[in-house]
C-alpha cells in the first residue's frame, strides 16, 4: 500500500514549469493553507512586465490511504484586476513530488459584450523546490 504524505509535509517551496514560485503554509488541525505566489507574468497579462507577487488562499482535502490529498486555491492579482483559481492533486511518484493543477484565470472587462475574452484555462505542474 502506497505511503500517505501527512499535508503538513506540503509546507514549503513549489515551482511550475513558467519558474513560478508558490509557498505554502498548511496549518495542523485545519483543512485551510495559506501561502505566497510570486509569477513573472509576461504573455498573461501583456500590458504588464513586471513581477507579481501575492497572497493565496485554500483548502485541501487529505484523504485515507492510499489517496494523495487534494487542493484548491486562488490568487487576487490586484495591481492587474485578475483572480485566478486552481484546483488539483498531489503526487509523490518515486520521490518527485509534484502537485498537477487546472487554472482558470479571470481577468476584469470593460463590458458584457468583452466577457467573453475574460477567461482563459490552463493547466500547471509544481514540483517541490529542495529544501
Amino acid at each position: 500500500m502506497a505511503k500517505v504524505t501527512k499535508i503538513t509535509d506540503l509546507s514549503g517551496d513549489w515551482k511550475n514549469e513558467l519558474g513560478s514560485l508558490m509557498t505554502l503554509k498548511f496549518e495542523p488541525n485545519s483543512s485551510a493553507f495559506s501561502g505566497t505566489y510570486r509569477s513573472y507574468v509576461g504573455e498573461v497579462h501583456p500590458n504588464v512586465t513586471k513581477e507579481l507577487y501575492e497572497p493565496l488562499v485554500g483548502f485541501y482535502n487529505n484523504l485515507k490511504e492510499p489517496q494523495m490529498p487534494t487542493i484548491a486555491f486562488c490568487i487576487s492579482w490586484g495591481s492587474v484586476g485578475s483572480c485566478t483559481a486552481f484546483t488539483g492533486q498531489y503526487f509523490n511518484n518515486n520521490g518527485k513530488e509534484v502537485i498537477k493543477s487546472t487554472w482558470i484565470l479571470r481577468f476584469s472587462e470593460p463590458s458584457l459584450v468583452d466577457d467573453w475574452v475574460g477567461t482563459k484555462v490552463g493547466t500547471d505542474t509544481f514540483c517541490r523546490v529542495a529544501k
